[in-house]
């Protein structure tokens, strides 16, 4: 009669081991889905996000631009980097008859915060985004804004952390379940066996 306990126990051992084994793959694998289904998420919505600053800005720069208003511009451009928290740098340049492109503005931010005065493109990795400044059917200059790599960077490193979290803590229960349900069987057995 022993000999069959212990057969019926290693059937159970292997099947609640298996089983185990299967409810750790499948939260692990919704983890991946959920993580890839947010990151794209997020993608599409910072790039939707980055084109609508562009042509919101495009819009509203055109009339300084055209007027020479360089205080103006400059305020606008602060404003927008001050609000925004991807943008890196502004810059705007007028066309000429010449079809250099002189940088009428340029405003960015410091490594801490602070709105500078800037020249070219920024050293960190950036998404730039760029439009055309038309003012009737005249093309009067270029609107480049670069957005921040690593704030996009950040925002991604976030997603991940809260996915490996959640799945970290359900695995963690799933856990402490199953050892509640195996010592829970064990007492079960030997109340059995006397």
């Amino acid at each position: 009669m022993k000999k069959i306990y212990s057969t019926q126990s290693m059937r159970f051992s292997k099947a609640f081991f298996m089983i185990s084994l299967i409810t750790i793959a499948a939260i692990i694998g919704l983890g991946i889905r959920d993580y890839s289904n947010r990151l794209s998420g997020t993608r599409l919505h910072l790039e939707s996000s980055f084109e609508a600053t562009t042509q919101k800005m495009s819009k509203i720069l055109v009339t300084p631009l055209w007027n020479l208003e360089i205080k103006r511009l400059k305020n606008i451009a602060q404003a927008e980097i001050i609000a925004g928290k991807y943008i890196d740098r502004i810059v705007i340049h007028e066309n000429t008859i010449d079809t250099s492109s002189p940088v009428v503005i340029c405003i960015s931010k410091d490594s801490s915060g602070q709105l500078i005065n800037c020249q070219g493109k920024p050293s960190d990795r950036f998404i730039l985004k760029s439009q055309k400044l038309v003012w009737i059917d005249i093309p009067i200059g270029q609107l480049d804004i670069y957005f921040s790599q690593s704030t996009v960077d950040q925002e991604t490193r976030a997603i991940l952390k809260d996915v490996l979290m959640k799945r970290a803590i359900l695995i963690m229960i799933f856990i402490a379940g199953l050892y509640l349900a195996i010592r829970s069987l064990r007492g079960a057995s030997g109340v059995i066996k006397s």
